[in-house]
């Protein structure tokens, strides 16, 4: 202001008011070469923390998509290996459909060799618990999917047989062996005398 008022009244600025002038245009433009700055460093850490949160997003949906491939895997190896098993016996099979058994066969062979390497290099093993003398059963290592009576109570509680493998990849369960499990033999009905003598009425 003091130079503005010395340049309108043709006076000479001091050289305090040049001095102070500089350092105000400075200042002012330090502000101004700020400002660009300050916007484009809002704007990255903006854009940064929205990229952050869609690979967040992407990589959640892709773990829970990878999640249930691993989990469907041993249902693709039971259906080959199930299939393979009903025609090689041939049991059920119609007229027509013997005469087609044997390059079926071919084929599914082929196949469960794919799957038996794939496994193989993909470090995925078959689980399959020994039943004799009798594997006791572990409810974290094997789900029980039914039982069998046994007279001998020291044969109760362990695995009877194995009615689906399970699979493991690189140490991780991808699903437990589903087993039957010796139990005690089911106790006869008894009725109470009342409905024993209905249940003779009739």
């Amino acid at each position: 202001a003091e130079v503005a008022a010395s340049v309108t009244a043709g006076i000479a600025p001091t050289g305090d008011a040049v001095a102070a002038l500089s350092a105000s245009l400075d200042a002012r433009f330090q502000e101004l070469g700020a400002r660009p700055a300050k916007l484009a460093e809002e704007t990255l850490d903006s854009f940064s923390a929205r990229l952050l949160d869609v690979l967040t997003e992407r990589n959640a949906e892709e773990l829970k998509a990878l999640r249930l491939l691993k989990a469907d895997l041993p249902n693709l190896f039971d259906a080959v290996s199930l299939d393979l098993a009903f025609w090689k016996e041939g049991e059920g099979l119609e007229p027509h459909e013997v005469e087609a058994a044997a390059p079926v066969v071919r084929a599914l062979e082929k196949i469960q060799a794919r799957i038996d390497d794939w496994r193989v290099r993909h470090k995925i093993v078959r689980v399959l618990p020994e039943t004799e003398p009798g594997l006791l059963y572990d409810p974290r290592e094997q789900d029980r999917v039914g039982m069998k009576e046994h007279p001998d109570p020291a044969r109760h509680q362990t695995v009877a047989c194995v009615v689906t493998p399970g699979y493991r990849c690189n140490g991780e369960p991808l699903r437990k062996p589903e087993v039957l499990v010796w139990g005690p033999p089911a106790r006869p009905r008894v009725l109470p005398p009342t409905d024993r003598a209905a249940e003779e009425d009739h």
